[in-house]
């Protein structure tokens, strides 16, 4: 490990299906001397601690600041350039904007998704030196917690936020907007939210009464899937052209690949306080998005206080990696809007 940088802590699930289990024997055959912490079945623990999933990681300077986290598997090479530019943050060649005037941000998925759907744009705004964290919400992803409900999901937003300790930027992808609308009125250090393609929605609405308000239906209804127990699935031919039009084949794949169930009541369920009313909020409109059409988002745009239009579909974050990290860090920049 480079100077200032120490390993400090591991975070290990309890899947009988992975290698890691059970942990206690884990722990003695890679030589494991430190401290444990047993966390309880519904992961409090790792609530409070800010565990998105697994692995979960938190790189601090030597100071103590945290310098970067970040979850999801990742190969070798990419932690290696992640830890080097985190022990060297005033080589990035970022004069204008150091490290720490740059506000942290929290990428929040959208339905059916984990916080890998992230993985292009939190590579490009780690090597732009930004504190960027991709989580995964509850039961998605990497997440040792079950599947919840939209207040849940925005509850578990909020607590990763408190556990910042400073304003942060919080980035919603469709469903996800939803969930930073709730989640950013009901905690403080909130700088900026960025809305792409995603639910920007008042007060007692639900992402189903929206998505109905428009006269373009789209095209991932017919993706949709309900099951006999609340959950709904996707079917992965019929939700390309709805959520990866255009992308290349290879993203496609992965993407399909990390999909997962999403519960109808998400969808069903009204926020209770809209965080864009009093905090600075940018949307990103993407014009050939099949799965949140253009009309809806043009409605919802109307509400932030700026808006940005991409030619592309309902995934920028694979298509316009470059040109969503620049509207991503204009709002993280200290003293922006």
């Amino acid at each position: 490990m480079p100077d200032g940088l120490e390993l400090l802590a591991v975070s290990t699930g309890l899947d009988s299906a992975k290698e890691n289990y059970p942990p206690d024997e884990w722990f003695r055959s890679v030589g494991w001397t430190w401290p444990v912490l047993a966390d309880s079945d519904g992961g409090d623990a790792a609530t409070v601690y800010g565990l998105t999933g697994y692995p979960y990681f938190v790189l601090v300077g030597a100071d103590g600041e945290v310098l970067t986290r970040f979850s999801g598997e990742i190969g070798i090479d990419r932690l290696d350039s992640l830890v080097r530019a985190a022990s060297l943050p005033t080589e990035s060649g970022r004069e204008d904007a150091p490290m720490s005037e740059l506000r942290p941000i929290v990428l929040v998925h959208g339905a059916w998704h984990g916080g890998s759907a992230w993985r292009k744009l939190a590579s490009e705004l780690h090597e732009r030196g930004l504190v960027t964290l991709a989580l995964d919400l509850p039961g998605h992803g990497a997440s040792p917690l079950p599947l919840g409900d939209l207040h849940g999901d925005a509850a578990y937003v909020a607590n990763v936020v408190r556990g910042f300790g400073e304003d942060v930027v919080l980035v919603g992808h469709s469903y996800g907007g939803a969930v930073i609308t709730e989640a950013s009125a009901a905690c403080e250090h909130v700088a900026h939210l960025v809305y792409v393609a995603a639910y920007c929605i008042p007060a007692g609405m639900s992402v189903m009464a929206q998505a109905r308000s428009g006269t373009d239906a789209g095209d991932l209804g017919a993706a949709m899937q309900m099951r006999d127990d609340g959950m709904i699935a996707l079917d992965p031919a019929l939700a390309v052209p709805a959520l990866y039009a255009g992308c290349d084949q290879a993203d496609i794949d992965e993407s399909i690949a990390h999909l997962g169930l999403q519960p109808a009541v998400t969808f069903q369920q009204e926020i209770t306080a809209a965080g864009w009313e009093t905090i600075p909020s940018t949307y990103v409109q993407c014009t050939e998005d099949r799965a949140v059409p253009y009309e809806i988002q043009r409605v919802m745009a109307a509400r932030c206080a700026s808006t940005v239009e991409f030619p592309t579909n309902h995934s920028p974050f694979l298509t316009m990696v470059s040109e969503l990290a620049d509207v991503v860090e204009r709002a993280a920049q200290a003293g922006g809007s």
